[in-house]
């Protein structure tokens, strides 16, 4: 019997510790979700600019969705990529496609009501990530490793440069004079881009699973 009330008495110690751990807690503190949309296919990327956000949404192409209200998104326009959208960029007036097996769509999203497809290439591989600076489009093109493009005209988009790296690209973020590729079961590949007619992977690093996004398929400046 000692025993048992001395359970009981813990459990009711450790009852009221958690209680008042409770009334100490700022809940405010934890992030929450404040709105959502339900898109018409599978969200695989998105970028942001002012009060949209864009969404390459696989067999749905890209979403255009107003977050002017958080708690309210709502999708305003959209255009059917001839492929299946995998990941998103923006640059001025444009989002940039990651379309796996029709390659690089560029949109026309000046109007967010009214998205039009101007111009496109088709990359050797699958795109699956872009990321974009300046005049140039790089994309994640899996077993074609990383493609650059150039997209000064945006009607007429060409592939200048390529680097195939040892595994198979699935992501590209940006910074200064390099690129960095998420290359799956060959890790990260850090790509001198200085020369976009002719990158070269300087570094790499064999990470302990398969890399499989780059953080920022979006825009770098």
């Amino acid at each position: 019997m000692r025993n048992v009330g001395f359970v009981i008495i813990s459990l009711l110690f450790l009852a009221v510790s958690y209680s008042n751990a409770q009334d100490c807690l700022d809940y405010s503190e934890f992030a929450q979700i404040e709105g959502s949309v339900d898109t018409p296919s599978y969200a695989f990327g998105v970028a942001l600019a002012g009060n949209y956000a864009y969404v390459a949404d696989y067999f749905s192409g890209l979403q255009i969705v107003d977050v002017s209200d958080p708690a309210t998104p709502l999708i305003t326009g959209s255009v059917d990529t001839p492929g299946i959208a995998q990941g998103v960029a923006l640059s001025g007036n444009y989002a940039y496609v990651a379309d796996f097996n029709s390659g690089l769509q560029i949109v026309d999203v000046s109007d967010p009501a009214a998205p039009v497809i101007t111009g496109s290439v088709d990359t050797p591989g699958e795109a699956y990530g872009v990321a974009i600076s300046g005049n140039y489009a790089y994309v994640a093109d899996y077993f074609s490793g990383l493609q650059i493009v150039d997209i000064s005209d945006p009607a007429a988009p060409v592939i200048t440069g390529s680097v195939d790296t040892p595994g198979e690209a699935y992501g590209v973020a940006l910074a200064g004079n390099y690129a960095y590729v998420a290359d799956y079961f060959s890790g990260l590949q850090i790509v001198d881009v200085s020369d976009p007619a002719a990158g070269v992977i300087t570094g790499s690093v064999d990470t302990p699973g398969a890399a499989r996004a780059g953080a920022g398929s979006g825009p770098s400046a």
